[in-house]
């Protein structure tokens, strides 16, 4: 609880605005504001105790905006960044992220995918209507717990195959 009036008064403090999760494997969260206040939060952030081991990962998007002055600053911790319905609750950090591809990687492994290679969809059936790779699985999800579901019932068309890919919007999901 400390940690979460600490990031909204952080938060706060730099006219941000935004959504932090805090959970037992490591806090995630998008904010908006003004270019040097972003950079202030990041600089913050990377001198925190908990994060002082560790590579963190930014991803920007920079529009140029300024966070509305009233606008929401939600703060809260979770059980899981990423709601598993507790499936993957008990995986270490240390266990995720494994063979992560680089965009070049991901497109020359796509290039060279064969009868025995899966690729896998793990967003829901909205982001997949958006847009997929050709040739991707849609487990027609509407939210990331029913995942683990998804893929209990299909274990064993997954166990034939050699090589299985995940893609996601930002890499989260495909960690786990």
């Amino acid at each position: 609880e400390t940690e979460v009036l600490s990031q909204r008064s952080l938060l706060r403090s730099l006219n941000l605005t935004g959504r932090v999760l805090i959970a037992p494997e490591g806090i995630n969260g998008a904010v908006t504001g003004g270019a040097s206040s972003v950079e202030q939060y990041k600089e913050v952030m990377t001198r925190h105790k908990a994060f002082q081991m560790c590579d963190l990962d930014w991803k920007e998007s920079l529009d140029g905006g300024v966070a509305e002055p009233d606008g929401e600053v939600n703060v809260r911790v979770v059980a899981e960044i990423v709601n598993s319905g507790g499936a993957f609750r008990d995986i270490a950090n240390s266990e995720t992220g494994a063979g992560y591809l680089s965009p070049s990687e991901w497109r020359d492994a796509l290039q060279q995918c064969g009868e025995e290679t899966i690729v896998i969809d793990v967003r829901n059936k909205n982001e997949y209507a958006c847009g997929h790779f050709s040739g991707a699985v849609d487990p027609q999800t509407s939210a990331f717990a029913d995942f683990p579901r998804w893929v209990k019932r299909k274990a064993d068309e997954l166990k034939e195959k050699k090589k299985i890919m995940m893609y996601c919007t930002g890499g989260v999901r495909c960690e786990k």
